[in-house]
């Protein structure tokens, strides 16, 4: 190929919104509702890990 098409091509910049997480009060309401269920730990590590959906069923 004598040139690169996709040169040709401008693309903006995306804008994503911030996400700021949970607050203190609301991480805490999640634990306690989350301390009897099966997949509790999980929860605990999506908080203290931040940890992605993805990432946390990976876990063995």
């Amino acid at each position: 190929m004598p040139r690169n098409v996709a040169k040709l091509v401008k693309v903006s910049t995306p804008k994503y919104k911030v996400n700021r997480g949970l607050t203190v009060p609301q991480a805490r309401a999640v634990l306690t509702a989350a301390y009897d269920e099966p997949l509790g730990a999980l929860y605990v590590l999506a908080l203290c890990l931040g940890l992605r959906r993805g990432e946390l069923l990976g876990l063995r």
